[in-house]
């Protein structure tokens, strides 16, 4: 358990730099947003958060010492180890101020005095010692316990996410599609309208509140049950619209892309 720990750390600073980066990159779109507000079309607004996807899928990017990203620290472990180092380096210091050389050019009158002085050289670094494993930073030793926290939260997620779309896929197949001729008519001429030549199903259930495009390969048009007596025709016809723009944007291959990130 340990050394997997240990394996996953060097990750783990990786991911935790890049979500601190990722977080000052929402900050900034959302005070770009709030800053132009109705002056951005739909189409920015999807360009703007398609940066942030862009930025998370990349493991590295270009170093610049005008970036953004610089106020951001570097990892904790190497101010650790300077802080480490630095501890040391004072011992060191101590050391040498109080070595047998330096006591050996200070007249002593006594020869209990020299005696002292060298019980105290040898009984303050063994003190010191004790104190900063005392003094050790609590959060160094959970340092080690978060990679492994971090993976068992990711894996739950995975296996949730995989889950529920496993049995969606169970449900919709199980469900007959629409075999009504008028509203596939609707949906070939929207179709031809948004120049898509995709075969797509339309499937009506329950398990859905809203219409919802579902399926990796083969897609399907899912639509909430008694939503087709519901609507008019030309209100059917602005959903067909609305979900197909998803279709035709890869919306669906997006979601999945968000999913693992």
């Amino acid at each position: 358990m340990e050394s997997l720990s240990m394996q996953l750390q060097s990750f783990f600073d990786w991911l935790l730099r890049m979500t601190l980066q990722a977080s000052l990159l929402i900050c900034l779109i959302l005070l770009f947003q709030a800053v132009l507000r109705s002056r951005l079309g739909a189409r920015w607004h999807y360009c703007l958060w398609l940066l942030l996807l862009i930025r998370m899928a990349m493991p590295w990017a270009p170093q610049s010492r005008l970036s953004v990203f610089n106020l951001i620290p570097q990892s904790l472990p190497q101010r650790q180890t300077e802080y480490i180092q630095q501890d040391v380096g004072d011992d060191a210091v101590s050391s040498d101020a109080a070595s047998p050389s330096t006591a050996e050019s200070t007249p002593v009158s006594t020869t209990g005095v020299a005696q002292d002085i060298s019980k105290a050289i040898t009984v303050v670094p063994e003190i010191r010692k004790e104190a900063k494993g005392r003094l050790k930073p609590v959060f160094s030793e959970v340092a080690n316990i978060l990679p492994l926290v971090w993976l068992a939260g990711a894996l739950i997620l995975a296996v949730y996410v995989c889950a529920n779309n496993f049995n969606l896929l169970r449900i919709v197949k199980r469900e007959r599609p629409l075999t009504d001729q008028k509203i596939l008519d609707l949906l070939e001429d929207c179709k031809a309208e948004m120049g898509i030549r995709i075969i797509l199903g339309v499937v009506a259930t329950d398990k859905v509140k809203s219409p919802a495009l579902f399926g990796f390969i083969r897609p399907r048009l899912l639509l909430p049950k008694g939503m087709l007596e519901t609507l008019s025709r030309e209100e059917l016809r602005y959903v067909f619209l609305h979900e197909l723009a998803h279709l035709k944007r890869h919306d669906i291959y997006i979601g999945w892309l968000m999913s693992l990130l």
